[in-house]
């Protein structure tokens, strides 16, 4: 992860006096309601953003003026950036931010986007494969295809698994009908408020989605729980070597697939290939930290199991609408 410092403003005491105040406007929250996850939401993204990105969210706080504009922040937090990237999906409505220029920073974002396709894919799995050395980048197990095709006469003696490319920011953001970019610049503006290096440093937009530098060759079970954030790679000290983490709904009969070490070291079998960014494998990581410790990801998975289940609404009117409206 970034260092606490290394994006925070130039005086340090500056730095910890914003969040202070931040802080100090948090604990004058009243809630509104008995299940208010409000202040859970906005301390967890302060506590695990990168420090760009915590300046921006304790700036936003600082600028509320009531009770409701604080829960509005984090019902933004939640529908444009939660939901979209846990569930792989948008938000028909995502809550605006309170925050003063928000809609016009969304409105340049609007001009800016467009959506993308899936005719990508079969050349960003190949490149992928080819700078990852035809193997699952975290496991090391030769992808099944490529080993049966290399016609080395080693196919048998190894140990092979099905692969996938695995996109670090999920492609879902990206692909979008053109009367839902609004819908698309909101969750976009969210990730840049919240990790402004990966505009700042990368340039990085829906049109970078099918790029290398955002995506791992990984067997289907890991890229399965690293899509849905119970698999994440912390970005170390050192280029390119991430300390994998996982959480509490990973399956446990695939820690025997993990690294004893628990560490990655990512190297490119074709250099012109760029390795997966650190930025975005840092967002990621954020990202699955803020969800287990606010509770949003287990919130977030039985919104999604509720809708796979509910094939109508119940005659009572008891079926909480807004909620399922969360994802879509």
């Amino acid at each position: 992860m970034e260092s606490p410092l290394s994006s925070a403003p130039s005086n340090v005491t500056d730095y910890v006096d914003l969040l202070s105040q931040a802080e100090a406007r948090l604990a004058k929250y009243q809630p509104g309601q008995t299940n208010d996850q409000t202040i859970i939401i906005l301390r967890s993204f302060i506590k695990c953003l990168p420090s760009s990105g915590r300046v921006n969210i304790a700036n936003d706080i600082i600028g509320c003026s009531d009770n409701l504009e604080i829960h509005q922040l984090a019902q933004h937090l939640l529908t444009s950036l939660l939901c979209p990237m846990k569930a792989h999906a948008k938000t028909p409505i995502p809550t605006p931010s309170p925050r003063w220029g928000a809609e016009e920073d969304v409105e340049e974002i609007s001009s800016e986007i467009e959506s993308v396709t899936r005719n990508d894919q079969a050349w960003l799995k190949a490149a992928c494969l080819r700078r990852d050395g035809d193997k699952c980048a975290i496991t090391g197990y030769y992808d099944v295809m490529q080993s049966f095709n290399s016609g080395d006469g080693r196919h048998e003696e190894r140990i092979t698994e099905i692969t996938e490319v695995a996109h670090i920011i999920p492609f879902a953001l990206g692909s979008f009908p053109e009367k839902q970019t609004h819908i698309a610049a909101t969750i976009w503006d969210a990730i840049y408020r919240c990790f402004p290096s990966l505009r700042q440093r990368l340039n990085f937009s829906t049109a970078k989605l099918n790029e290398p530098y955002n995506a791992i060759t990984m067997c289907a079970i890991l890229h399965a729980c690293f899509g849905s954030f119970k698999l994440a790679l912390c970005p170390t000290d050192d280029d390119n070597v991430y300390r994998i983490k996982t959480y509490r709904q990973f399956p446990s009969l695939w820690i025997r697939l993990l690294p004893e070490n628990r560490v990655v070291t990512f190297t490119a079998n074709d250099p012109s290939i760029p390795l997966p960014s650190r930025f975005l494998l840092e967002a990621h990581a954020a990202v699955a930290e803020i969800l287990h410790i606010s509770g949003m990801a287990e919130y977030i998975d039985d919104i999604m199991r509720d809708r796979d289940r509910i094939g109508c609404l119940a005659h009572d009117g008891s079926t909480d609408i807004q909620r399922l409206m969360l994802i879509w």
